[in-house]
């Protein structure tokens, strides 16, 4: 049997008030991702973002922080905005996306789960455990590093503009960007952590991702020893335990 739910005229306005509510609410979203939201959104997420510039990508990474998906359509979006621009712009978009590709594999988290909180000290050996623990929880890693090598200058390539890119990049976003990218060469080949980065030499040649993981390591040590800047945990002896530098 079908009832009528019957709203009597005092009930009527609090009604209203809420419904308007959820309208301006979905208005406020659809205003965001420059589209309401579809069933194939869910999918597609890249469908959500607008065209990323030097004026909103700043916006979009805030508001994408805690949803890999949308990361990693911001930081694919910011890759397919380069063309064409100023290196000025450029920069800012190439420095941008390391914040960007930190959210979309929520490696800071990952790590911090896998820390059971901060600590001010690592032990030796430490690193390799932790991020070893964490790649098994890490979202969207072989496109996360595909990006980063896009979007980051070419260090042989393109020197001028990637030395001006660590210079005006945060020494934790350089970090985390090059931890990213060894946890993607390692997951793209299957290996193991800890056996890989035992054998690894920052001095042999490698393959793109873990070469762009040990030029940005070698340009953040450099600003931790010129500039003094650190996390809680030590980001230099972070480098040296992956042996990255």
């Amino acid at each position: 049997m079908l009832y009528e739910m019957k709203i009597k005229p005092a009930q009527r306005m609090p009604v209203l008030v809420s419904v308007f509510a959820l309208v301006f609410s979905l208005a406020s979203c659809s205003d965001f991702f420059s589209t309401p939201l579809f069933p194939g959104a869910a999918r597609d997420p890249s469908r959500l973002i607008p065209p990323v510039t030097v004026n909103n990508v700043d916006d979009l990474i805030l508001k994408s922080e805690n949803n890999p998906a949308l990361a990693l359509a911001v930081l694919q979006k910011i890759q397919a905005a380069l063309k064409g621009l100023s290196e000025d712009e450029a920069r800012r978009l190439q420095v941008a996306a390391l914040k960007a590709a930190a959210n979309a594999v929520a490696i800071g988290p990952s790590l911090f789960n896998s820390l059971g909180g901060m600590p001010t000290s690592l032990k030796q050996g430490q690193m390799r455990d932790l991020l070893a623990d964490a790649l098994k929880g890490i979202p969207n890693l072989p496109e996360t590093g595909a990006a980063l090598v896009a979007v980051i200058p070419d260090p042989e390539g393109d020197k001028g503009n990637f030395d001006a890119f660590t210079k005006s990049a945060k020494t934790d976003d350089l970090v985390f960007a090059s931890l990213t990218l060894v946890a993607a060469e390692v997951k793209e080949n299957g290996s193991n952590l800890k056996d890989y980065i035992a054998s690894f030499n920052a001095s042999d040649q490698l393959p793109p991702q873990a070469d762009l993981a040990v030029r940005i390591a070698q340009a953040a040590a450099k600003k931790i020893q010129i500039d003094g800047e650190a996390l809680t945990i030590p980001l230099h002896d972070i480098l040296r335990e992956l042996n990255l530098i």
